[in-house]
C-alpha cells in the first residue's frame, strides 16, 4: 500500500475566505495561545504559546504557523505508515488494536478476497446506475428495496438516526455548506441479501469489533452501513468536501476501497494520526470554533503535513476513531471514489476510557465571560508586539 504526501491536500480553512475573515481567525488563534499563557502549568506550552504570539505573521502564514503550533502543542507526530498498516493476509488483531488505541487508525491491505471484492463491486455499481442519475433531479423516490432522498424538505427523514433506522437503503443526496455532491447511501445492505451476507462475513466480523473493543475499552455494537459515491465528473459530480472534523468520542468506523484510490486524485479517506484523544488540540479548536462561528465538531486548526491520506487497492480495510480529525479530500476532475463504511457505537465503557489517555495536565480552561476587559488588553498587547 502506498501513501501519498499530504502537502497537496486543499487548506479548505483559507481557500474560501476573504482576507478579513483570514486575519479575523488569525487573531481568533491568537486569544486561543493567549488562553494556553494564562491557564496553563506546563510551561512549555507556555513557552511555545509565547513565542507564536510575539512572531506570528499576519493573514494566512499566522493561520497556518497557529496549526503548527497546536500540534507540536498537542504532540501530534509526521507518523510512519508502517506504525499503522498490516497485511491483509494473516493481520495480527492484537497489533492492530494496539494501533488504535495509539494512533487512532489502522489499515489492512488486501483484505477483501477477489471473489467478495467483485461481488460486491458488481451489486454496488448496478445500485449506483440506478441512483447517480436522481441526483440533478431534487425529487424523492421510493422503490421496493430503497429511497431516494432527492429533496429534504418534503421528507419526513431529517436525522442521521432517522437515516440509520430506514427499513430500506435511504440514498441521501449531500447538497450543503461542507458536503456537496456526494452520494451516502444508508444501510446499502438491505439493497441486496447478497450485499448482506458479504457483509456478515467480512465487515461485521467479531475481530473487526474486537479490535474497537481492545483498543478503547469499551463495548461498541454494529449500525448502519453505508455505500459512499465520490465522482467529480466534468459536469456535476463532488465538487466540496468537509474539512477536518471529528464526528464524536462514541463513534468509530470501517472502510473498504471498492475502487483503487491509488492517489490523491482519487479523494482518499485522510486521518491526522494521534488527534483521537481529548486535550489541548480538541479545547484549541473548540474554541476557535465558537468565535468563528463554525460547527463545534470541526478540528481545522492542525497541521496538514501531518495528515496521512489512506490511499490503496480495492479492498483494502481501514478501521478510524472519529474522534480525531479526519477528512475525505475532494477528487479532481474525471477521478472518483466509492467505498462501503461500517459505524459502530460504543454502548458503554468506552467514551471514559479514550477519556482517561488525555495529556496528564488539563487542557487550558476557555476565557471565563466576566473578564472581557482584561481578555481584550492582552490580546491588543500581543497583536502589538506582533
Amino acid at each position: 500500500m502506498g501513501f501519498a504526501s499530504s502537502l497537496s491536500i486543499e487548506n479548505a480553512i483559507l481557500s474560501e475566505m476573504d482576507e478579513a475573515a483570514i486575519q479575523k481567525l488569525r487573531t481568533a488563534c491568537m486569544t486561543g495561545f493567549i488562553d494556553i499563557v494564562r491557564t496553563t502549568k506546563i510551561e512549555s506550552w507556555r513557552a511555545q504559546a509565547s513565542r507564536y504570539l510575539t512572531s506570528a505573521p499576519f493573514g494566512a502564514e499566522g493561520v497556518i504557523l497557529a496549526a503548527k503550533t497546536i500540534s507540536d502543542l498537542a504532540g501530534i507526530p509526521k507518523l510512519d505508515p508502517s506504525a499503522f498498516t498490516f497485511d491483509g493476509s494473516d493481520p495480527d488483531w492484537s497489533k492492530v488494536a494496539i494501533a488504535l488505541r495509539d494512533h487512532g487508525l489502522a489499515v489492512v491491505t488486501n483484505y477483501l478476497p477477489p471473489a467478495a471484492l467483485g461481488e460486491a463491486v458488481a451489486k454496488t455499481t448496478e445500485f449506483a446506475d440506478l441512483i447517480t442519475p436522481l441526483y440533478d433531479e431534487r425529487v424523492n423516490v421510493e422503490r421496493d428495496t430503497w429511497i431516494f432522498r432527492g429533496d429534504p424538505s418534503s421528507s419526513d427523514l431529517k436525522s442521521y438516526q432517522d437515516f440509520a433506522a430506514s427499513p430500506k437503503t435511504l440514498v441521501t443526496a449531500r447538497r450543503n455548506s461542507l458536503d456537496y455532491g456526494v452520494i451516502d447511501a444508508f444501510n446499502i445492505d438491505k439493497y441486496d441479501t447478497s450485499l448482506h451476507g458479504l457483509a456478515e462475513t467480512f465487515i461485521r466480523r467479531p475481530e473487526i469489533r474486537n479490535a474497537f473493543n481492545a483498543a478503547y475499552g469499551g463495548t461498541f455494537a454494529e449500525s448502519n452501513l453505508n455505500l459512499y459515491i465520490n465522482e467529480n465528473k466534468e459536469s456535476g459530480g463532488t465538487y466540496r468536501m468537509r474539512d477536518f472534523h471529528k464526528d464524536g468520542m462514541r463513534m468509530v468506523k470501517s472502510f473498504i476501497y471498492l475502487t483503487d484510490c491509488p492517489d490523491e486524485r482519487f479523494g482518499p479517506y485522510t486521518v491526522v494520526p494521534n488527534t483521537h484523544k481529548p486535550g489541548v488540540f480538541h479545547t484549541f479548536n473548540k474554541q476557535i470554533n465558537a468565535m468563528m462561528g463554525w460547527h463545534q465538531g470541526e478540528l481545522r486548526i492542525v497541521d496538514r503535513d501531518r495528515a496521512i491520506p489512506c490511499t490503496g487497492l480495492a479492498g483494502t480495510l481501514i478501521l478510524s476513531s472519529q474522534a480525531g480529525a479526519h477528512r475525505g479530500i475532494v477528487q479532481q476532475e474525471g477521478y472518483g471514489r466509492r467505498l462501503l463504511t461500517q459505524s459502530y457505537f460504543a454502548k458503554e465503557g468506552a467514551r471514559a476510557n479514550i477519556a482517561k489517555a488525555r495529556t496528564p495536565e488539563p487542557p487550558p480552561k476557555a476565557f471565563q465571560k466576566d473578564e472581557p476587559e482584561r481578555r481584550r488588553s492582552l490580546l491588543s498587547r500581543f497583536l502589538k508586539a506582533s
